[in-house]
């Protein structure tokens, strides 16, 4: 079987989403009449419906989720919930015990709902000849270091951004490689699993992201959402 046709895809919505302040997690907030985490999935389904999904749910959430499923009728044949770990890391980690060698395995945030499918196949099409491969977009606006100081907040000088980039997911690996890249010690710097996978020693192949990629994460970026949603009908 050739590496590209087994496909597992790891949707990370185990978190608490405080920084949203709304009554549920973010990944279970309604957006356009359904939740955050059904619309992502429902987008990597659009892309490959057969995708071997596994989903990363906070412990105490899992059976809201479930019942979710279950009152809306919303079925998307088999897959695995896993308890989300202390961190992203541990997250993940959990998720890998599920995922064998020989296949392509993407990490994606659940409160991601809109990566363009033109973005995900060319990541996917890249994966198949690279181990390691993570969208990014390149910054834009200006940066400034900035310090506290007794009356306010003040420059301490200015951050060249040629070469600075925003990291996004999918990020899409060679399954043995992501497997033995969590077998390292966690360590405060892995912020996502490229990180990991360069500790470990595999070079990642950056490819262009999305601005249509968003992250859900505070008030504003569900109305942006909101209206993304109303513009594409």
């Amino acid at each position: 079987m050739a590496r590209r046709d087994v496909r597992y895809l790891i949707v990370l919505a185990g978190g608490s989403g405080t920084r949203m302040g709304g009554p549920v997690p973010k990944q279970f907030m309604m957006l356009g009449g359904k939740p955050v985490l059904r619309r992502t999935i429902d987008r990597f389904r659009e892309f490959d419906e057969d995708f071997r999904i596994i989903l990363v749910l906070p412990p105490d959430k899992r059976r809201m989720w479930l019942d979710y499923c279950d009152s809306s009728n919303y079925l998307i044949g088999p897959y695995v919930a896993v308890p989300g770990g202390m961190t992203r890391f541990h997250s993940v980690r959990n998720a890998l015990k599920y995922v064998a060698p020989g296949a392509l395995v993407a990490v994606h945030d659940g409160v991601r709902p809109f990566p363009p499918l033109e973005m995900l196949e060319r990541i996917f099409s890249l994966s198949e000849k690279h181990p390691a491969v993570c969208p990014a977009i390149k910054v834009s606006d200006t940066l400034r270091r900035l310090e506290m100081n007794s009356d306010g907040l003040y420059c301490s000088g200015n951050i060249d951004r040629s070469g600075v980039y925003m990291i996004q997911t999918p990020q899409v690996f060679h399954s043995e490689i992501l497997l033995d890249a969590y077998r390292l010690p966690y360590s405060e710097a892995y912020t996502d699993d490229a990180s990991v996978v360069e500790d470990y020693g595999c070079r990642v192949l950056y490819t262009e992201g999305s601005k249509s990629n968003i992250k859900l994460t505070t008030p504003d970026d569900m109305s942006i959402a909101e209206s993304r949603l109303l513009i594409s009908g």
